[in-house]
């Protein structure tokens, strides 16, 4: 049995961003003859951490996939503009070029939809909380290798 957590911010398009801990929706579930059962939906309190529920959630030694609606990652061609960039000086790179991943083109081939842009569309913050938060569930539980392909996961 392989257990799956989802972390959702049902409240996003409202802009209501996941470092908010009240504004995020958790669901718990797990492969049953090859469907998903889904037997926990929490909505923290705000006093809650939603890394110690997750935490909570898993089982040492099992195969688990933790899928957090965020991205965890910038575009390379951002980092590599914005580190040669001066104040004031132009872009040399095209914006759909520069703020969009290979992630994002996978996913548009794939579903025909594109996701938010990460480095722009105000979903910066929500990758940042994402990386504090997957930190924060590897200190308390145990280290949470990601995948950088897709097909990783399939």
């Amino acid at each position: 049995m392989r257990n799956l957590v989802i972390i959702d911010d049902p409240f996003y398009y409202r802009y209501r961003l996941c470092h908010q801990a009240n504004k995020v929706g958790l669901a718990h579930g797990y492969l049953s003859d090859g469907k998903l059962i889904v037997d926990k939906l929490v909505k923290p309190a705000k006093n809650q951490s939603v890394a110690e529920i997750v935490s909570s959630w898993i089982v040492p030694g099992s195969t688990q996939l933790l899928a957090i609606d965020a991205p965890l990652g910038w575009p390379v061609s951002l980092g590599q503009e914005l580190f040669n960039h001066v104040a004031g000086g132009i872009l040399n790179t095209e914006a759909n070029t520069l703020f969009r991943r290979d992630t994002d083109r996978f996913i548009k081939e794939k579903t025909g939809k594109l996701p938010l842009d990460v480095g722009a569309d105000r979903i910066a913050r929500t990758a940042h909380t994402a990386l504090q938060l997957l930190n924060t569930i590897t200190m308390l539980t145990i280290s949470v290798p990601l995948s950088d392909s897709p097909s990783e996961l399939i």
